[in-house]
């Protein structure tokens, strides 16, 4: 894969990582639960259940609560923190890297 299309999609996806988790920051408890309702698909208990209500407890500094909603969702917030700052100390690493 060429390299300028690999930079493009970390991009794209850095900034999706940057928009979710911010929505846990920007948007009001209520408002976030609401949309998690509606687009839920009845299902049966599977790996992402309890995830919404862990970001928020992780959003608030909850870590224990939200290890209770889901184990994973330590694991999945941090990574969603260090995409896009691994995106950003690259592209920062790189023009200075070009500038000398």
């Amino acid at each position: 894969m060429d390299k300028h299309v690999r930079l493009i999609l970390s991009g794209i996806v850095s900034a999706a990582c940057i928009v979710v988790l911010s929505t846990f920051f920007c948007l009001p408890e209520n408002f976030i639960h609401t949309i998690s309702r509606t687009i839920s698909v009845p299902h049966t208990d599977c790996p992402l259940c309890g995830m919404t209500r862990a970001f928020l407890a992780i959003s608030h500094g909850n870590f224990l609560q939200a290890y209770a909603y889901n184990k994973g969702s330590l694991l999945l917030y941090s990574s969603m923190i260090l995409v896009p700052a691994s995106f950003l100390f690259f592209v920062i690493f790189t023009q200075r890297k070009k500038n000398f």
